[in-house]
Formats: structure tokens, sequence, C-alpha cells
């Protein structure tokens, strides 16, 4: 059984959660000049507070796969998403699914730490 402070907590969030006006961008292989431009256009218009990437693989860092460096793409991607988060003074939250391919899982992780201000791994 919840408290009572769980129960407010729980309507408090629902409530603000039910005013919060969420956008979505659905496509896929979006690069990172590409995210910038609508971060910026979305910060502008309707002064978005936070924005989360569902998925970081379905970024667009093409050129570094081709070229074999994958982890180097990864590396820029945090480094400009960093970069974004600090020039529109908003949280950016990336979901990344680590490969357990022919990648060292804590090798991509390894990618993120430097740009991160927190890191979790589930």
């Amino acid at each position: 059984m919840q408290s009572l402070n769980e129960q407010v907590s729980e309507a408090t969030f629902s409530e603000t959660l039910k005013k919060a006006q969420i956008l979505f961008q659905t496509s896929g292989k979006l690069s990172l000049v590409q995210l910038q431009t609508k971060a910026c256009e979305l910060k502008k218009q309707n002064n978005i507070d936070l924005i989360a990437i569902d998925y970081f693989r379905l970024m667009s860092f093409d050129e570094h796969i081709e070229a074999g460096n994958y982890l180097q793409g990864m590396v820029e991607m945090t480094n400009g998403i960093k970069k974004l988060a600090k020039d529109l003074m908003i949280p950016i939250i990336v979901l990344v699914k680590l490969n357990r391919g022919s990648l060292d899982p804590m090798s991509q992780v390894k990618a993120f730490v430097p740009e991160a201000d927190a890191v979790t791994i589930l």
C-alpha cells in the first residue's frame, strides 16, 4: 500500500505529465547536424525543457561505420550532443543498447563516459 506522500507525488507527476507538451521525432538516421537544427527550432518555437534520444544507434554516423571506426563516431556524436545540451541549456537523455557482438560493451560505455554527466547501466 502506498503512503500518502507517494500518492500525492504520483498525482502531482500525473498532472504535470498531462500538461506537458511532448513532441516526437520518429525518423531514424538523424545526423548530428539534423538533431542540432531540429532541437534549436523546437527550443525557439516551443521552449522545450528536455530532449530524450531513444536508441542512440539510430543516429547517423555512417561515415565512421564505413571507415570501420564505429567508436570514433560514437565519441563525436556524444561530444556534439553534450555541446548541444550546453548551448540550449537543457538536459539531453540518451538511451543506448550496447552491442554484444563484435565490439566490447565496455569500450562502447567508455565512448560515452567523458561527455556524460551520469551513466547508468541496466
